[in-house]
């Protein structure tokens, strides 16, 4: 499963609520990926911090050596967010090429993205993956992984009527997007359902907005 939404509308909340509604404490963990930290308001839920490729590395390693003992009863692993994890793990992608690439004739070490893995994307293809074997190791060991992302709106204008209506895409960049949402069961995403009413006051108008769960 793969669920997207704004951030702050609940996504968290909702997975942690499935997980210690339908699991117990031992058969599933939420990584918290990055700069995300909503997994700290939450009571009761389990949870560990993954800062880098490596931390991520080191746990599905961990989860695979023990699967036997410690992860017995594991039988599903939450991402939040999918977007952080490809984040934090560029960092390790561009220190691979440069790892790869000592000795090369002229060789100049990679600082972005860009300048490594000889050309526009590539690097993005590489980040693809290596994260995407990860999740699959954790697959082949019967583990349900599930993920959570972040959207963002984009107003358009309609060329002919010149209305204006908006899109709601994904945050990260859409080789990323791409690549994991062919991948996954079901895509999700939340939303807030708005009804808007215009209300006159004498000379003055008072829009008035009611938000429904």
């Amino acid at each position: 499963i793969y669920l997207l939404g704004d951030s702050g509308i609940g996504k968290s909340t909702l997975m942690a609520n499935v997980m210690t509604k339908f699991c117990d404490d031992e058969s599933y963990i939420i990584l918290n990926c990055g700069k995300e930290d909503g997994l700290k308001a939450i009571n009761g839920v389990v949870w560990d911090q993954i800062n880098s490729y490596k931390d991520f590395a080191a746990f599905v390693k961990d989860v695979i050596d023990n699967r036997d003992t410690d992860y017995a009863k594991l039988r599903c692993v939450v991402i939040d967010t999918i977007d952080q994890l490809f984040s934090c793990s560029e960092k390790y992608v561009i220190d691979l090429w440069n790892r790869q690439s000592l000795g090369v004739k002229d060789f100049k070490p990679a600082t972005t993205m860009n300048s490594s893995w000889n050309g526009f994307g590539k690097a993005e293809d590489k980040n693809i993956e290596l994260i995407l074997d990860l999740i699959w190791k954790l697959k082949s060991v019967g583990i349900a992984v599930w993920m959570v992302g972040h959207t963002r709106r984009r107003d358009n204008v309609d060329p002919i009527t010149g209305l204006t209506y908006s899109t709601v895409t994904a945050s990260m960049m859409t080789r990323y997007f791409e690549a994991v949402k062919t991948k996954m069961d079901i895509c999700a995403i939340c939303y807030i359902n708005r009804e808007m009413t215009s209300r006159e006051f004498g000379k003055e108008k008072c829009r008035i907005y009611s938000y429904l769960p």
